[in-house]
């Protein structure tokens, strides 16, 4: 993690921290880019879950149900939740080729 993440992390921590310190400012102050932002993902990791062979070939029900980034950090289920949207291809691809 490059410094200037640490330092906002940091900062927002300290904030978090502060009871003087609003919950409106705090949010609009720093938004720190979550892990899914910053880090690679570990696509050998990633587990597909919701199969249904009707549903071929786009797959409707299926998710990304468990993964890593490349670190070795599980990704979050907020995560999963959104590489669903960003990766749909990606994931219909798995889905089919989990059934083989």
């Amino acid at each position: 993690m490059n410094q200037n993440l640490k330092d906002l992390q940091m900062f927002q921590n300290f904030l978090q921290a502060d009871p003087n310190v609003s919950a409106d400012f705090k949010a609009a102050v720093v938004e720190v880019p979550s892990d899914y932002e910053t880090k690679e993902i570990d696509w050998k990791s990633v587990e597909v879950d919701g199969v249904d062979p009707k549903d071929a070939p786009d797959f409707c029900d299926a998710y990304f149900a468990y993964g890593c980034y490349t670190d070795g950090t599980e990704i979050s289920e907020d995560d999963l939740i959104q590489m669903c949207t960003d990766y749909q291809d990606t994931l219909a691809e798995m889905a089919y080729e989990s059934l083989y």
